[in-house]
């Protein structure tokens, strides 16, 4: 690039204006996609005399602007936390480089004393621009935070799938019992995602509505993660000194994360039904729509139950595993209903074979989910931590 006579007769030519330098450093670190390029280039260009320090330090500063630039286009399509940071970037490289140009002639006569040759200068002006620049904002970085949210705005949705646990924290390890409870208060936030990772995909395949199955596999990411701190957690909380009570909650909260997790890991496989479905147009019967509503309702029974459990609101635990493991035979009952109907339609002619297929898979996931569900009542505290500790 160096040697390239175009853009370095456009950086000489095009140079002598301080506004005219920034823009044209600007267009060519856009144009490059890389500030370090350019300030290699400014520096080689300087060096020979062709660039002074007064249009070094505009070509430098339009570098910052431009390759704000490159972020903001590779921000474009990706998640509403990159486009903040790219919009954050931006504003901090372009603020700086407005405050800078009242002062533009004596901020060249500051770098032209702050080393012996024009090299150390360029070099120099990143230094200060940068620390400057930071230092302006440091004051200011929690308002400067609330802008960018106010600009991206989180919706409901995203707010619901934000990442990382919200009620451990290492500062209760040494008091085993807190610990326990916070550690169920963030099952049951498990719970609730993996519930409502099924449900939109139950969702999506009565409405054939595609983003829903978006948002599943972004919970299941989260879901993931929440399960891996979990389990870190609580292998840093068995090496305290524990009770017998509470050491006997140590596996039985690797189970419930564990079904809680595959829960997820069920939705996830249905996603590829729901897209099937859609892409191909395929039409359910009304008596198989029906027959899913009736299933979904009873499983979101079952996840009340559980999540009444995880929460410590359950007056009798054996009680609770006695109605979970009814309730898990109930649906049982109902999926094998659900599938000789299908079966008999089938026979009939009233249902088509690949709608068949799809409708048995997910009855099927369905079936698996109920288990977990159950597995977490059967697991869960109850009404023990209130009793024991």
């Amino acid at each position: 690039m160096q040697d390239n006579p175009v853009i370095n007769t456009f950086l000489v030519r095009y140079t002598s204006n301080p506004l005219m330098a920034i823009l044209v450093g600007a267009i060519i670190t856009v144009l490059i996609q890389s500030s370090t390029a350019l300030t290699g280039l400014v520096m080689s260009l300087s060096i020979t005399g062709l660039l002074d320090l007064n249009a070094a330090t505009g070509v430098i500063l339009g570098g910052n602007v431009g390759t704000c630039v490159t972020a903001m286009v590779a921000a474009m399509g990706t998640d509403k936390a990159a486009r903040r940071t790219a919009l954050g970037h931006t504003g901090f490289n372009v603020i700086g480089v407005l405050i800078i140009l009242p002062f533009f002639n004596t901020a060249v006569n500051f770098l032209g004393k702050s080393a012996p040759d024009i090299t150390g200068q360029i070099a120099n002006l990143h230094t200060f621009f940068n620390v400057g620049t930071a230092l302006l904002f440091i004051p200011i970085t929690k308002y400067y935070a609330k802008l960018l949210y106010k600009l991206i705005p989180a919706t409901a949705e995203d707010e619901a799938r934000i990442k990382g646990p919200s009620y451990i924290d290492k500062l209760l390890l040494d008091r085993p019992a807190y610990a326990l409870s916070a550690t169920y208060k963030e099952l049951g936030k498990c719970t609730e995602l993996a519930t409502d990772m099924y449900n939109k995909v139950y969702q999506s395949l009565i409405d054939d509505d595609a983003k829903l199955l978006v948002e599943v596999l972004e919970d299941e990411e989260v879901l993931n993660d929440l399960q891996k701190q979990i389990i870190l957690y609580i292998v840093e909380l068995g090496e305290k000194r524990l009770n017998a009570a509470q050491s006997k909650q140590i596996p039985a909260i690797l189970h419930i994360v564990g079904d809680a997790e595959r829960i997820g890991d069920h939705a996830k496989e249905m996603v590829e039904h729901c897209e099937k479905k859609i892409a191909e147009n395929i039409i359910f019967s009304d008596i198989a729509y029906d027959d899913l509503t009736e299933i979904v309702n009873h499983m979101n029974e079952m996840s009340q139950l559980a999540l009444k459990s995880l929460s410590e609101q359950v007056d009798d635990h054996v009680e609770a595993i006695k109605q979970a493991q009814k309730m898990h035979h109930q649906l049982v009952v109902m999926i094998e209903r659900s599938q000789q109907g299908h079966i008999d339609r089938l026979e009939q002619g009233t249902c088509g074979v690949t709608a068949g297929i799809i409708f048995m898979d997910i009855l099927s996931h369905f079936e698996r989910i109920s288990e977990h569900l159950a597995n977490i009542i059967i697991k869960g505290p109850g009404d023990d931590l209130r009793r024991n500790f």
